[in-house]
Formats: C-alpha cells, structure tokens, sequence
C-alpha cells in the first residue's frame, strides 16, 4: 500500500523549487499510508512533480521504488494498490529486462505496452496516475468496487490529485470549504456519496473508472471512463439446466479458494481479521487449507458487549488451528472519537470506523497484511434490511405493518431508502440546510429509480445498490483509512473479480430469501466448519452501545455541538441543531448512530480548520480559483 500525489502548474505560479517543496508537503501527508520510503519526479518541462510515499509489501528492495519509470523512458508511474495476477501478467511480457519483482513494475510495463484499455486485466485493488510524456497527458484509474481511494481537483491553468484530501488541502489555493450537496449526501448516507468530496470542485474517481488528463496550457479533464460494472442478474432461459446447489458450491469454493491464494503473495508477514462471523471464517479456512506454516489471526471484543464477537473468534481459531490473538477492551469513547476522526480525510460516520482502528493497531503489531471478509455481505446478500424488504415485498400483513409504522403506502423504493439505509431523513436534513441540495436529490433518486425497476428480482436491485453506494463510500473507506491510519495493507478476496462475477450470476432464491441470508457462503461455511455456525445470526461490527451511554453522547452534543464556537453551527441552521439534540434527550427517540455522525462531522471540521498549509514565502502568486465541479 502507497500514497500518491501530483500536481499540474501550467500557470508557472511555482518555480521548480517551489513546487518540489509544495508537492514534497503533498506526499508526506500521507507518511501513514508509507512509513518505509518515498519518491519525487519533477518534470520542469511539463510543469508537473509527482510524488509517492511507500509501504513495501512485495519486493522490498529500491527496485520497487517509485515514481517508477518504464524502460522505454515514455512513461512515469505513481501507483498505490497490489494487483494479484502480476505473475501472469508478467509471463505475457518475456521480451522486457525486468529490474525486480514489484506489481509496480509489472503494471507499468503492461500499460506501457497496452495502453488503458489494458487497465481491465489487472485483478487487484489500485489506484494510479501514470505520465504519457509522448502525448502529454496523465492516465488515472481506480479499482473495480473502489478500494484504493483517488481523488482529483482542477482550476485555473492548475490540476492536482492524491490518494486523500488531507494531501489536496496543503494546496495555499485549494478550496477547503464545505460543499452542501456533498454535506446533505454525507447526512444521509453516513458518507459522501461518489463522485463527490466534501470540498467544493474536488471529485472522486468512481469505482472501476479511468479517466484522461491533457497536459495542456490549461489542462484538460476528460469524463471518467467505465470499465467495469457490477449489476447482477436474473438469467433465465430454456437451454439452460437447471442449478444445482452443490456444483454451485463447488464452483464457489474454487473460486474462493483461488481469491486466498493469490492474495497470499507477500514478502511481510502476513495475518487474517477473524470476527467468528461467516465470511471471515471462510477466509480463514480457506487459508489454512492452502499454507502449510501456522497462520496469525486477530480479532477484539468489549467487555459487557452482547455484540462482542471475541468467543466466537476464538472458537473459529481453536477449529481451524491459528496463532490467534486478541484484545478484549472497555473502550473510551471519549478518548477514542477524536483520534479515529484524525484518521479521516474527509468525515465518515459509520461507527464501525472505532473498532476497525482498533483491530488493525492490533494486527499491526505483528503483521503488515490481513486478509478481511470486506464485500461478501454485500455481493452475497447478508444484511437484515434485505430480509426485512423481501418479507414486506412476500407478505401482506408485513406490508401493512409497515404502512401503519410509517403511515405511507409501501413501495421497495420507500422500503429500502428509509432508516434501514439512510442515516438522516430528506425532511431532517432540509431543516439543517434549509433545503435538500439538487445535486443530493438526485442521488436518492438514482437509488430509488434502480429499487422501482422491476426488470429484475428485489434482491437483485438492493445488492445493486449496495454495492454502487454503501461498499465503496462506507465499507471501503473505512477499511482503507483505518488501516492506512497503521500502515496495515488489507485484502478482500471476496471482491477478487471471478468471485464477484459469480456472485452477480446467482439467481434471487440463492442470494438472500426472506429467512435466510447470504445462502450460499452459509453453505459453504458449513463444508467446512461446525454446520451450527452457519446458522448463527449477523451481528454487527459497530459501535459497541455498552461503551457509550445516552446521557454521555448528549453531553458531548452540549460540549462540540452547541458550543459558541461549534463549526457545524455554521453549516447547519441553529435552532433546527438545538431541536434535534433535544430531540436526542428523549430515550425513544435516542439515535447512537446519528449522534456519532453529527460528532464526527464537527470534529473533522475542527481537526481541518487547524491544519497548516504551505504558505508563502514559497508560493510566488497564490492563482484565483476557478473549480470545476461535476
């Protein structure tokens, strides 16, 4: 795992030294994504400086280092990601002189020599931009569920881009406002919906998306380019025969089993995260039928916590023979809210960022690498608000439970875009800002459109949605920040593209049904390990509820929240702020979860309202802003 940044100054506001100073700033912001070296390339000609900060995983040597440059001389990488089919990549490429063994290398020359269309053979989770001096341009590109994270910002003769924001903002120019749409999706959703950032004119690349940047006098950004989609499927047909369960199964564990593989590539030790839940288990299993040496697992638990998983870890790894460690914590949450908040480039509000952070200090100890069980709920189907939308789509009484609840007719889209998937409601939110942005209508919209199609089976449209929304904005960004936060690289085979087709390919009676969730790895678990442990209930990685008491949340409410001095007061209206904490006083209508975002949002506005920026002396004439949004 890497950290990557660039910067474009056509408007010849730097001198060389400068802007090697300024994008040196850039780079070292991002020490905790690579503690262990870093880079610079400065092209004066182009007017552009690339720099790379290095976690070295696979060949440790400096010919892993980078920006990296191919043997041709055309091209320059900076690359942050690990891509698992190297080796066969690598195989296609017998007439090159190769100075190591890194991906990094192998990547390069095989775009080099293939061009962006090649980006589609990589398997692996990436983030890249790499310099094309014969055409004067940059390519960037992002993995296919967004793992790796890759953002970008434009203005006036100026083009920049890093893997986080905290890298952008050491910009004297760069526009560290908060932009409302991007604040209303952040409010509803927990996070900021792609492609937006939490700053004005700073965009994501989206998932599985490559894009083109001319190096011209102004420099020109191309529309993000798609090459990969994930939308699953109903597939029937008259010549097909019938599926048969357990050569589906054993379809699934070849495939599994080929994701661990390839993801055991490395030259650091290497460990796995095991909660006891099924799919971290399967991972786990899967691992130790193919190593033969003992493997590290980890895991945490909370004391007094019904939804502590730590017993059911250790049960996992007494089964299945790992070197198991864990941590069983009474967790400040005082103390730990505002140094999870430090790891955050821009604000996250799922609560499951605390225990993570505190997982991957723990495997950090002992390993740099962890194989994780990130995407199998959703590509498989295992959360409860499938289960509880298909029983409602199944069942009239279910149906008017639900319309006399929430005294409106039902609907998947009303259903499902609701508080089973919605942080905050569009109605509380247009109170904060004083109405909904466009731009945030628009994405639940988009939700909405693709919950009403009816082309295929309700199952098939909320994992859909997932999958486009929940993964790569909640999901895996919170695994990559908080284990970058430790300089810990995770790997998530479940996302490996041939498990993902599989997964797209699986009819509705086989991805989730009103009683049963995410069947098929269930199944499969129970190939492998005591069939009752198939059958245990989900149970959440979040906020552990013992840790934090109602009365203790609102007092940090009065104390961040309605202070004088309070940040949020700025963005959000006051008496509708002071409504909704008195809102929260009341124990029915308490909400641990949408006290812990609005707290994290207004500690990240304190923790960037502090930061320092590269100042002058070193900038000659700070350009006027001129951003571009999309």
């Amino acid at each position: 795992m890497c950290g990557i940044v660039g910067l474009i100054d056509h408007a010849h506001h730097l001198d060389d030294a400068s802007l090697t100073t300024l994008v040196t700033s850039m780079r070292d912001r991002l020490a905790h994504r690579g503690p262990d070296d870093s880079g610079m390339l400065l092209d004066s000609a182009l007017r552009l400086a690339l720099g790379h900060r290095r976690l070295t995983i696979v060949d440790l040597s400096h010919a892993g280092a980078q920006p990296m440059t191919s043997a041709c001389g055309r091209y320059t990488l900076v690359y942050n990601g690990e891509i698992y089919n190297a080796d066969e990549l690598r195989a296609a490429l017998p007439h090159i002189n190769w100075r190591g063994h890194s991906d990094t290398e192998v990547v390069l020359e095989h775009l080099a020599h293939r061009g962006p269309e090649a980006i589609a053979d990589l398997n692996g989770m990436f983030a890249f931009a790499m310099l094309d001096r014969q055409k004067r341009e940059l390519i960037l590109a992002r993995d296919r569920f967004g793992q790796k994270p890759l953002y970008y910002t434009t203005g006036s003769r100026w083009f920049a881009f890093a893997s986080e924001l905290g890298a952008l903002r050491a910009i004297p120019w760069f526009d560290a406002s908060v932009d409302q749409t991007a604040l209303a999706t952040y409010l509803l959703l927990q996070y900021v919906h792609q492609p937006l950032s939490i700053h004005p004119g700073t965009m994501k690349l989206p998932p599985g998306c490559w894009m083109r940047v001319r190096l011209e006098v102004q420099p020109a950004v191309g529309e993000p380019q798609r090459y990969f989609d994930w939308a699953p499927a109903e597939r029937v047909s008259e010549m097909t025969p019938p599926l048969e369960v357990d050569d589906l199964l054993d379809e699934l564990d070849a495939l599994l089993t080929d994701a661990v593989r390839r993801r055991l590539v490395s030259d650091v030790p290497l460990g796995v995260l095991l909660s006891g839940g099924v799919d971290s288990s399967l991972i786990a299993s899967a691992v130790r039928r193919i190593v033969d040496h003992p493997v590290r697992s980890f895991s945490i638990g909370f004391e007094n916590s019904v939804e502590s998983e730590h017993l059911e870890a250790r049960e996992a790894a007494a089964h299945l023979g790992t070197t198991h460690t864990d941590e069983v914590l009474t967790p400040d949450i005082l103390d730990l809210l505002p140094t999870v908040v430090n790891a955050l480039d821009e604000p996250l509000g799922d609560s499951s960022c605390l225990p993570t952070w505190l997982l991957a200090r723990l495997a950090r100890r002992d390993v740099r690498v962890v194989l994780s069980g990130d995407g199998g709920d959703e590509l498989f189907g295992g959360y409860q608000r499938y289960a509880e939308t298909l029983r409602e789509e199944a069942n009239l009484a279910h149906r008017l439970r639900y319309m006399a609840s929430q005294r409106q007719r039902w609907s998947p889209a009303d259903a499902y875009c609701s508080p089973r998937f919605w942080m905050c409601m569009p109605e509380q939110i247009s109170a904060w800002l004083g109405e909904m942005p466009l731009g945030a209508g628009e994405i639940s919209k988009q939700m909405r459109s693709t919950m009403l199609d009816q082309s295929q089976p309700l199952i098939h449209r909320m994992r859909q949605v997932d999958v486009h929304t929940y993964l790569p904005g909640a999901v895996l960004a919170k695994v990559d920040r908080m284990t970058m936060a430790h300089g810990l690289e995770a790997r998530s085979p479940f996302l490996d593209p041939a498990v993902a087709q599989f997964a797209a390919n699986l009819p509705a009676r086989l991805s989730a049904t009103t009683d049963r969730l995410k069947p098929m790895l269930r199944d499969l678990l129970a190939r492998r390990c005591p069939i009752a442990w198939a059958r245990r209930p989900k149970k959440g990685f979040g906020l552990p509820s013992a840790a934090w008491s109602q009365s203790s949340a609102i007092d940090l409410c009065d104390e961040l929240l309605l202070a004088p001095d309070a940040k949020c007061r700025s963005l959000l209206d006051r008496d509708a702020l002071q409504g909704w904490v008195n809102v929260q006083r009341r124990p029915e209508m308490f909400s641990v979860y949408q006290v812990w975002t609005l707290l994290v949002l207004e500690l990240w506005m304190r923790r960037v309202a502090n930061e320092a920026r590269v100042e002058p002396p070193l900038v000659r004439m700070a350009p006027s802003v001129a951003t571009v949004s999309r």
